[in-house]
């Protein structure tokens, strides 16, 4: 489905592809219960974290390219997940129902959900997928295991065509097609142009005013200059936050210089 972005929303894998832990999964993530949670019942993530609100990552998938998830926590203890299987042509599948806290307030469980084992662990902005035995994944698929929580207090740049400009202070100058980037105003996909070759990601807000766009793939074509392609995808591995004024875009790294500026390919009041 498309709408998507319905307010407190949690997504998760649902039917088809499966976003749990396989055996597969187990073995190269070396799933452990290292850190068990601790019992602090006045102090516990429910009850001292802001934890209402939508999460949003891509979880992976054994037989696709990730799970395109959207999860809301609701206040009333009800949950609405949206997920999508990337790469199989599929829409977004809906779930919801309600959810309950462990005794020690620290995981969530969905209830009512088919094809996934619905426990989270809640942390400050953060989900953590966890397995059905109830641990958490280590090893090197751990990071990809997260929700990341929407704040929505970013300036408005979903939707829009951002047309690259300059790269660490210096005017682009490219032959071939002008790169540009677009964020998807629902499923928060990143796409563009790099100048030779078409490139692909996913933009998450990880904390207030901090963002990233994901681990980035893109098509092979060798062109003769491949300079500002470089560049640019790599400003966009480093950007942790932008800033925009009026159809001006800037991508930043901490308090530095901008890495890139864009500027909107139609001009909004």
């Amino acid at each position: 489905m498309k709408n998507l972005l319905v307010p407190f929303v949690l997504i998760l894998g649902l039917t088809g592809c499966s976003t749990f832990v396989s055996e597969s999964d187990k073995a190269s993530s070396s799933q452990s219960a290292e850190s068990p949670v601790v019992d602090d019942r006045a102090h516990n993530s429910q009850n001292s974290v802001d934890w209402a609100g939508t999460y949003h990552g891509v979880l992976p998938c054994a037989d696709c390219m990730g799970t395109d998830t959207l999860l809301t926590l609701n206040p009333d203890l009800t949950y609405t997940m949206e997920t999508r299987y990337i790469g199989t042509g599929d829409g977004w599948q809906r779930q919801g129902g309600h959810f309950a806290w462990s005794d020690n307030g620290s995981v969530v469980t969905l209830k009512d959900l088919e094809n996934a084992p619905g426990l989270y662990q809640v942390t400050e902005n953060q989900l953590y997928h966890l397995t059905e035995e109830g641990h958490r994944v280590s090893g090197a698929l751990a990071e990809h295991y997260r929700l990341a929580k929407q704040h929505g207090q970013l300036p408005k740049i979903k939707g829009i065509k951002w047309v690259l400009m300059e790269l660490n202070g210096q005017s682009v100058d490219v032959e071939g097609k002008q790169p540009f980037f677009r964020i998807h105003p629902e499923t928060l996909q990143l796409a563009g142009i790099a100048g030779c070759n078409r490139f692909f990601g996913q933009f998450s807000e990880d904390a207030p005013g901090k963002v990233s766009f994901g681990q980035l793939g893109s098509t092979m074509m060798a062109c003769p200059n491949m300079q500002v392609e470089q560049a640019f995808l790599e400003a966009l591995k480093k950007a942790d936050n932008l800033t925009r004024k009026g159809n001006q875009l800037s991508l930043n790294k901490g308090r530095m210089a901008p890495l890139a500026r864009f500027e909107a390919a139609i001009r909004f009041n």
